[in-house]
């Protein structure tokens, strides 16, 4: 079923809200000292953003690339099961995170293509990636000799996952109901 153009234009508009909410926060991160990754699918219109091009133009901030096939995204077609590529950009500011985090196909397997419904299973991250970027953060505070903070933060972290996992009571409703409504 195809989208109505008014309901097309409410969620771009929705994204659009979002996205400048959340680069006002990366800068907050920043100014802060602290840290940001942001995600978004390569191809996404999100990274020609005005404020997007203007704080991956700032100093300190890194974009790379990653395929999800590197990191064990899987997805199963009429030929069965295969990894999914799925060119992914990230931005930081943490430069062990876009170091850990720029890795690209070696073209050694197959790939299953995300069309048919399968995209939104996509979405969710693959445990690589997260592994991936815990060991990103790690090798940011060993080279700081600030490990204790990482444990402090992966607890924090831990304790805000289990207790705001759902849409409807997370993270990004619950602290900017004014930007939602």
């Amino acid at each position: 079923a195809r989208l109505g153009e008014d309901r097309m234009n409410a969620m771009i508009g929705h994204g659009t809200s979002h996205l400048k909410f959340s680069i006002k926060l990366y800068r907050k991160q920043m100014l802060r000292g602290g840290l940001f990754l942001h995600e978004h699918p390569a191809s996404a219109s999100s990274w020609r953003d005005e404020d997007m091009m203007r704080l991956m133009r700032e100093k300190g901030v890194h974009d790379v690339e990653g395929d999800m096939c590197r990191y064990g995204m899987t997805s199963r077609d009429r030929d069965g099961g295969g990894l999914v590529k799925k060119r992914t950009g990230f931005l930081t500011n943490c430069i062990e995170l876009a170091q850990a985090l720029e890795r690209k196909c070696e073209g050694n397997h197959r790939h299953v293509h995300l069309e048919d419904g399968r995209a939104k299973a996509a979405a969710e991250y693959p445990d690589d990636l997260c592994k991936v970027i815990l060991e990103g953060l790690r090798t940011y505070y060993k080279r700081r000799r600030r490990y204790e903070e990482f444990e402090d933060m992966m607890n924090f972290e831990l304790d805000i996952a289990n207790d705001e996992n759902d849409e409807e009571t997370g993270l990004y409703n619950m602290c900017c109901e004014e930007e939602v409504h």
